[in-house]
């Protein structure tokens, strides 16, 4: 008679047990299974795998998964994450993005003031800002929004502010006595014209009545008709 053989305890199951005739027989443990020797195999838990003849099951690392019974840990692909020990990989929320064998997902980038949004992310990549261009758009707060037009003052209106990447145009009134055409300079009325505050248009001044360079209309006074009247008298004689 022989010695019966014994399975290796941590590699091998029994696949035929010993009899009178016939010795045990065993094998390599089968793969996504650990074995204790016996002629018991046990299927590795989700987040677990095991190689063919390994006989234990290790568990998946962070970014890898495994469903019970697996021989191998697979990497996630990108737009998806997966803990340690994961029996599957999750994809990232809305929002959020990853690459390849991610533990977790990444939230968008915010674009920052004087920067706009360029390219929306998406599971897979993030989120791409561009600056804002100078007197043309902007972008006051961080935000994940495009830059906005720059607002035009009116053909009647005073610029106040000059926009830049990030802050819009601002507009005021136009001053008494001068036009504005939407610009940073207002233009004082010539003499004999006027504009009220606002109006940004220069008019002329009604008859009986004049104005100085940038002011407003009024009536002539007694001194002014008085040399008027010299003048013509002196111009007759």
């Amino acid at each position: 008679c022989r010695d019966v053989l014994e399975c290796d305890t941590s590699t091998e199951y029994e696949t035929s047990a010993p009899s009178q005739s016939s010795n045990r027989a065993c094998a390599a443990c089968p793969a996504g299974h650990a074995c204790d020797g016996s002629a018991t195999t046990t299927p590795c838990s989700a987040g677990h795998a095991a190689t063919l003849g390994a006989g234990s099951c290790t568990q998946c690392s962070a970014g890898f998964a495994a469903a019970a019974g697996s021989a191998l840990c697979t990497q996630c692909g990108a737009g998806f994450y997966a803990a340690a020990a994961s029996g599957t990989c999750s994809p990232c929320a809305a929002g959020y993005f990853s690459t390849a064998g991610a533990a977790s997902c990444t939230a968008w980038r915010s674009c920052a003031a004087g920067y706009g949004l360029s390219s929306e992310g998406s599971s897979t990549r993030d989120r791409v800002c561009a600056r804002c261009v100078a007197g043309a758009t902007f972008s006051a707060e961080v935000s994940g929004l495009m830059c906005s037009a720059v607002r035009t003052c009116s053909t009647t209106q005073l610029e106040t502010i000059a926009p830049t990447e990030w802050q819009d145009r601002e507009c005021g009134a136009c001053p008494a006595g001068h036009a504005c055409n939407g610009g940073s300079l207002p233009q004082p009325c010539t003499a004999g014209w006027s504009a009220a505050a606002s109006s940004g248009v220069c008019v002329g001044c009604p008859e009986g009545y004049a104005a100085a360079i940038g002011s407003a209309c009024g009536e002539r006074s007694a001194s002014w008709n008085e040399l008027g009247a010299i003048g013509g008298r002196s111009g007759g004689s």
